[in-house]
């Protein structure tokens, strides 16, 4: 519609082509109206059906026809345009509605053949049957046109159809991964079936030899098998029992509905933040907002907060959650803008409760963070300033690159630090770190960061993410349940006395001793293997 708009203006008072503008005028107006409308009803979101698109296009065409007409009809270069609406039904619209637009192109392109207002120009001299050069010039610049807009919707077409393709190649690979694990879990049911009848008669037989040998010198042997028989029963018991409700089935685990979708949806997912969860079950959440830096916004500090939730609800098989940035930045505090933070010149500053927004948005993320039931690993990609450092300092771990730098920038704009500094910072560096670190406001580099005690590793930064990663899975690979009592030991040991902790180290002791993985490692560590934990 600029376009038309620009092209009907030059022609009539540049080149003082003759022909009637204040038509021409209001139909592009006509057109104008009607996108704006088409703007207000719908959202931007909304896929048209065939047949308001249908609708759509037979309007852009008719305007169009109607513009030639008043403008030298086939005459006029710019009636190449006519091909762009008939290229987007064919892209589009199903055979039927295709046809139609054809048809109704053709009947224009006939009529405006015959029937069609001549062009003049007083100004170059030029008749209603001489355009030549400057003809030329107008077919060489509606082809220009015409060109670039077919291939660029072209390319859209294109691409489009390329991303569904990966889209579903995608959802075909994670279906067919999870028809693999539903053949194992009834080969598993099979085995339970044909397990159980011949265990029971050598558990049954076992018994009768040991009621017969109980001063001989294989009593004790038996008394061994007979315990290893039981063991089996009981593992073939929690098999069968199993069921597809039971959050407790790591074969289920993996058929979770949660990181299916977001296996297919990750490639082209727009939100703040990115989730998904590897195959070594180390779950990794980036936040997803480069151009800011990864600024804190309520929308991205949503996002967060839902997905530590599912992993404390148990609907993923997470093991370890690393949290990461995208681009140059891990994240630059909170978005001031976005966060109702940045005052206007009417405000007044009695009125303004900037502790609210952290009661209602970062306080119970943060909570929620601190007692989730897997380790956490933070990786330092670039900046962490103001409540970015907070968030990246609250890691079991933290792995930061050696360009990254930590920064509490709050007295720089009359604030304090928040979102958990003050209580961390003094526990991780000291008091007197801290209070550097917050009152002189000085970024501190990672390798003195290293120094001070405030993280853990500093990798170059090509190499970060592989070494966060590397580490992350072993830990995956480690007793989940033992990592989730150390977790809570250690941050109740900031705040408990001596005897209340030891208290509370046997209780989780007691916890951590019933576990499968306690019993495999233990065993392992007596025939002397490398443990395979199960998280259980």
């Amino acid at each position: 519609m600029l376009g038309q708009f620009s092209a009907v203006v030059i022609a009539f008072f540049y080149f003082q082509i003759v022909f009637n503008i204040y038509i021409c005028i209001l139909l592009i107006l006509l057109s104008v109206t009607l996108n704006i409308a088409v703007s207000v009803l719908y959202p931007l979101t909304k896929i048209l059906n065939y047949n308001e698109t249908f609708f759509y296009l037979v309007f852009d065409l008719i305007q169009l026809v109607s513009l030639l007409y008043l403008t030298g009809g086939l005459t006029n270069p710019f009636c190449v345009l006519i091909l762009a609406p008939l290229v987007i039904a064919a892209t589009y619209l199903d055979f039927r509605r295709t046809v139609l637009i054809t048809v109704v192109a053709i009947i224009s392109l006939n009529f405006l053949a015959y029937y069609y207002f001549p062009l003049e120009s007083i100004t170059l001299g030029i008749g209603k049957d001489d355009f030549s050069g400057f003809e030329i010039f107008l077919i060489w610049s509606a082809l220009v046109i015409t060109s670039i807009f077919i291939t660029a919707y072209c390319f859209r077409v294109a691409d489009d159809s390329r991303k569904t393709r990966q889209a579903l190649r995608q959802s075909q690979l994670s279906l067919s991964n999870e028809e693999q694990v539903s053949a194992l879990m009834s080969l598993t049911a099979a085995a339970v079936h044909e397990l159980g009848t011949p265990l029971s008669t050598i558990s049954i037989i076992n018994k009768e030899l040991v009621n017969n040998n109980k001063d001989g010198v294989l009593g004790e042997d038996l008394l061994v098998i007979q315990s290893q028989l039981e063991r089996c029963k009981e593992i073939l018991e929690r098999l069968r029992s199993n069921n597809l409700s039971d959050k407790s089935n790591e074969f289920i685990n993996q058929l979770n509905f949660i990181r299916l979708i977001n296996e297919i949806v990750s490639p082209y997912d727009e939100n703040k933040i990115k989730f998904h969860i590897d195959e070594n079950n180390v779950a990794v959440l980036t936040l997803n907002d480069p151009e800011r830096l990864n600024a804190l916004s309520l929308e991205m500090l949503t996002e967060i907060h839902e997905q530590i939730k599912l992993i404390n609800d148990g609907k993923t098989n997470a093991r370890c959650l690393v949290i990461t940035g995208e681009g140059r930045g891990f994240c630059a505090g909170a978005n001031l803008i976005d966060t109702n933070a940045a005052p206007s010149e009417s405000d007044n500053p009695m009125d303004r409760d900037l502790g609210k927004g952290l009661l209602t948005h970062y306080h119970p993320m943060l909570i929620d963070l601190k007692n989730l039931e897997i380790p956490v690993i933070t990786s330092i990609n670039g900046v962490a300033a103001g409540a970015g450092c907070s968030l990246g300092i609250i890691g079991d771990l933290i792995f930061a690159s050696d360009k990254s730098y930590f920064y509490q920038a709050f007295k720089f704009i009359g604030l304090v630090p928040d979102a958990g500094s003050t209580y961390i910072l003094p526990r991780k560096i000291g008091m007197a770190r801290a209070m550097e670190l917050s009152m002189l406001g000085e970024k501190i580099t990672a390798e003195k960061a290293l120094s001070w005690g405030l993280i853990n590793f500093v990798c170059d930064q090509e190499n970060l993410m592989k070494e966060t990663i590397k580490t992350a899975t072993e830990i995956a690979n480690g007793p989940t349940i033992a990592y989730k009592l150390m977790r809570k030991l250690y941050w109740e040991s900031l705040s408990n006395g001596f005897e209340t902790q030891l208290n509370a180290e046997s209780k989780a002791q007691t916890i951590a001793g019933k576990t499968e993985d306690c019993f495999n490692g233990v065993m392992s560590f007596l025939q002397k293997k490398k443990p395979n934990f199960k998280g259980k």
